[in-house]
């Protein structure tokens, strides 16, 4: 089982809201009531179903900028008080401010409120996007905002975010952002009374992030049908632990300045909270390994205890886990920290070899418009394969100049074996290897003996190239 398959849909949602609030202008929160069950769920109540499986709403409303910002600057510079970590920090947030700033100005500006996910058997992988808007909002505005960015950039609108397919419709007093089948079936079909899913909606209370998740009956009984064990991962016993115990999830999140997160997943009895306990602490436990394995990360395995949920003292039908602000605050210094920097250093390395495929295909391009001659240096194979000359820079280590070390084959005729010739490497090895690149195209991580060796025949290769010439 693949735990990191995770709906993008749901993960931009979620995400987006501590980027909404970094993007919004500096004003204070607008003072809201806390939602009652007909006013959390009644905007999505026209658009949910028997095959609703998920409902999250983010509440643009119930944001303080300032202090978010403030919170996240402090956890980066207390990040082991490395200093060159925090100011990539800071650079990498102030990036992300930048990118959507001007969406979200536009947004509040048109009289956008709250955005609701509304994820359906149905509709998989695509969500319906719900947008709740003040009276008098430019409804034209906000469509314009979710329509699809034309290829290239191009005249319409400068800040799309939907991806190419769906479209926006006002429906009643909302604005509704889904593909065309979605948008069809919900002016001819009926929608569902779904308490499950509404009561762990309200259940998550004023979050500015609420999420509500609820198996639709169908669901339970094809998974009954199809996997009458769970997977290894979840504890292998009979999956009606799973199907018949669980009726819902509720899960809140408050942004700062009081942060706190809570997660309530409520169970049908005593006794399937009991079981299902069991399946969550499994499930946990087996997401920290494959984390582990192929992020290449360690030490998750207290990190997923921390934040397993565990049974409520005082609802015993229930599997709870609250963290507030200082717990919050504990458990970023304690554990997240060195995993934030090797998930960097690992996506800096990713780049890394990104940037030397794409400099080996810009040489493979200009040897193919010149007779089989290589380009005399990276600069013409960057302007062949029109790529920018940031591919220059090695993110692993940007200080290095040049950051890429280009072993010219010179002609294509003298490669006997593409596979196996070096051509491009990074100048500065690390403790964990170099990048390197070959004339194939393929790149891969090799330690300094082995470098050594391909260099060593590159090398020679290429005097022997001249030589004959």
């Amino acid at each position: 089982m693949n735990f990191r398959n995770t709906n993008p849909a749901i993960v931009w949602l979620l995400a987006l809201a501590g980027m909404l609030s970094l993007a919004l202008p500096v004003h204070a929160a607008e003072a809201v009531s806390a939602p009652d069950v007909k006013g959390g769920f009644e905007p999505v109540a026209p658009f949910v179903d028997e095959n609703t499986f998920l409902v999250a709403r983010v509440d643009l409303r119930r944001t303080d900028p300032a202090a978010i910002e403030a919170w996240i600057d402090d956890l980066a510079k207390n990040a082991h008080g490395d200093p060159d970590a925090a100011k990539d920090f800071a650079q990498d947030m102030a990036g992300a401010r930048q990118a959507i700033g001007g969406w979200m100005t536009a947004f509040t500006k048109a009289g956008g409120r709250q955005l609701y996910l509304v994820m359906n058997l149905l509709d998989l992988p695509n969500p319906a996007i719900v947008v709740t808007v003040a009276d008098g909002a430019d409804i034209q505005a906000i469509k314009e905002l979710f329509a699809p960015t034309p290829p290239g950039g191009g005249a319409g609108h400068s800040y799309g975010v939907a991806p190419k397919g769906p479209r926006a419709e006002q429906i009643g007093q909302v604005v509704v952002v889904a593909p065309e089948a979605t948008l069809r079936r919900f002016h001819e079909s009926k929608p569902a009374d779904r308490p499950d899913l509404s009561t762990a909606l309200a259940t998550a209370g004023d979050a500015t992030i609420a999420v509500a998740l609820a198996p639709p009956p169908d669901t339970r009984r094809v998974v009954e049908e199809s996997m009458p064990a769970l997977p290894p991962e979840l504890g292998g016993g009979p999956a009606i632990a799973l199907t018949r115990g669980l009726r819902w999830i509720s899960l809140g999140i408050h942004l700062p300045p009081d942060p706190s997160i809570h997660l309530i997943i409520r169970a049908q009895d005593v006794e399937s909270a009991k079981a299902l306990a069991g399946v969550v602490e499994t499930a946990f436990k087996s997401l920290a390994r494959a984390t582990e394995q192929e992020a290449g990360l360690s030490g998750l395995g207290k990190l997923a205890a921390d934040l397993t949920p565990a049974l409520s003292p005082d609802h015993p039908d229930e599997l709870t886990l609250s963290l507030d602000k200082s717990a919050i605050q504990k458990l970023v210094a304690a554990e997240l920290p060195d995993q934030l920097m090797r998930a960097r250093a690992q996506a800096k390395a990713i780049r890394s070899m990104n940037n030397i495929r794409q400099l080996i295909l810009g040489c493979l391009q200009y040897a193919d418009a010149h007779k089989g001659d290589w380009p005399d240096d990276l600069e013409k194979a960057v302007k062949a394969d029109d790529i920018g000359l940031d591919v220059l820079v090695n993110p692993v280590n940007p200080g290095s100049k040049p950051g890429y070390t280009y072993l010219n084959p010179r002609k294509a005729a003298d490669i006997k074996d593409y596979s196996g010739r070096l051509v491009i490497y990074e100048t500065e090895g690390g403790p964990t290897g170099r990048r390197v690149g070959f004339a194939d195209g393929h790149v891969q991580v090799v330690k300094e003996p082995e470098f050594q060796k391909y260099l060593k025949e590159a090398k020679e290769a290429a005097a022997k190239g001249r030589k004959q010439e």
